[in-house]
């Protein structure tokens, strides 16, 4: 095959379930400039007989059997280092790639060499390719870069993420001794690099089920992605980040609920928007997303009966921005259609 474009990273560890979907949506995207490396990670199901089905019918695959399972960060390194593509994107083995996403990111990397990745909106969809959640995401590459100080802001970009081969193995790939979270972390080093750019257009459709490692390995991704955050911090304000200072943060940002954390939180989210040298625009908009983080929070309070922890936490909001009022007034109503029955598709914005 002619050297191509673009190497789109599929690693597999028993996915047979939605390996057929997830490889046509690749297939059938309207640029063909690819190669479609699938990484079989120690599958002991029937996901190598989906791939070999698959790189029979299309010269574009490329298969890598993996011995035995060594985890998501390893087995994409190994389809890294076979990469001969300028850009590289990862798509997990139970998503959908939708519209003509490959084809938008490629002119966006090759029209400006200071964007470091190009992602897309998303939105989640049930084992039965059901919509369960739509993910917007309106903030310019300086307001994602601050963002990404306390979480992974740009829902999806996991699975859909396009950037340069070149500095993905200059930064070592994946972080190996991660087990999960470890598309933050990868983020938050490539966010040294360059700008984040997200189409404004749903570029993916993210499957949600109770084998994904999300939802397996839920405890240690948010472990890891706290200590990811914890350094981002660190390094932002130029001093250590205590244990409970990163917990704060979390609480808020994650929208975990737990009292007593606000302003502690409070008084990180200020020292952080302190260092930042942007826009009013885009000053007025990191407001407006960490007030959305405490309406949030203070929603995770009222359902686990916290109330006075919850009112605080929605002054907090306000003083952060006005527009959390609005914010909570949908919330309600989304509460009343789902008790009339007629809840629509949420919608978050990041």
């Amino acid at each position: 095959m002619s050297t191509p474009l673009i190497s789109i990273i599929t690693t597999v560890y028993n996915g047979d379930q939605y390996l057929d979907a997830a490889i046509e949506s690749i297939i059938a995207q309207d640029f063909a400039n690819f190669e479609y490396i699938i990484v079989d990670d120690g599958s002991t199901d029937a996901s190598a007989d989906v791939i070999h089905r698959w790189a029979c019918r299309d010269r574009r695959i490329v298969v890598k059997s993996l011995p035995e399972n060594t985890g998501i960060a390893r087995a994409f390194n190994h389809g890294l280092e076979l990469a001969r593509g300028r850009y590289v994107c990862r798509h997990d083995a139970d998503d959908v790639c939708a519209g003509s996403r490959l084809r938008h990111q490629v002119e966006r990397l090759e029209s400006d060499p200071a964007i470091a990745l190009v992602t897309a909106n998303c939105m989640d969809i049930d084992a039965r390719g059901r919509v369960v959640h739509e993910h917007i995401v309106e903030n310019p590459p300086a307001v994602i870069a601050f963002l990404l100080h306390f979480r992974n802001c740009m829902m999806g970009a996991g699975g859909q993420g396009m950037f340069r081969v070149d500095a993905a193995r200059e930064m070592g790939g994946f972080n190996e001794t991660l087990a999960a979270s470890v598309d933050y972390d990868f983020f938050c080093r490539l966010s040294k690099r360059g700008n984040f750019v997200v189409l404004p257009f749903v570029g993916l459709k993210r499957r949600l089920h109770p084998q994904q490692t999300s939802q397996r390995m839920r405890p240690l991704q948010l472990r890891n992605s706290i200590s990811t955050s914890q350094k981002m911090i660190g390094d932002l304000l130029g001093r250590e980040i205590l244990g409970d200072e990163a917990a704060a943060i979390t609480t808020i940002s994650r929208y975990l609920g737990n009292a007593g954390t606000g302003s502690t939180a409070h008084r990180i989210f200020k020292e952080c928007f302190a260092h930042f040298a942007g826009t009013n625009s885009q000053r007025g908009r990191i407001r407006r997303v960490i007030a959305g983080w405490w309406v949030h929070s203070a929603a995770a309070l009222f359902r686990k009966g916290e109330r006075r922890e919850a009112v605080r936490q929605l002054a907090y909001s306000v003083l952060w921005h006005p527009s959390s009022l609005m914010l909570c007034a949908s919330i309600v109503i989304r509460k009343l259609r789902t008790l009339l029955g007629c809840q629509l598709p949420p919608r978050s914005i990041a």
